[in-house]
């Protein structure tokens, strides 16, 4: 196997540990903020809590709490989520 194949194998599985990785974090932040949990870090808001404890961008944050927000009112959402 030469060096761009494996470079592009392993560009592979990053990138689909990712979207796996990407899934399970929208369905903790959408807990997270069900439970208002971000309050007991001293975090006023869900987003404060993604942006500063996570490290999250804030256009990652916002991104992905939309997503957990949309997915509860929408659970085909959350499956086709889930299945990348």
């Amino acid at each position: 196997m030469d060096c761009i194949q494996q470079l592009h194998e392993g560009a592979m599985r990053c990138a689909a540990d990712y979207l796996n990785r990407e899934s399970e974090l929208i369905d903790y932040l959408q807990k997270l903020g069900e439970k208002r949990a971000f309050i007991r870090y001293g975090f006023p808001s869900l987003f404060k809590y993604a942006v500063e404890c996570l490290k999250l961008s804030d256009s990652k944050a916002y991104e992905l709490i939309s997503i957990a927000r949309k997915s509860k009112e929408v659970p085909e959402l959350k499956r086709a989520i889930s299945q990348g």
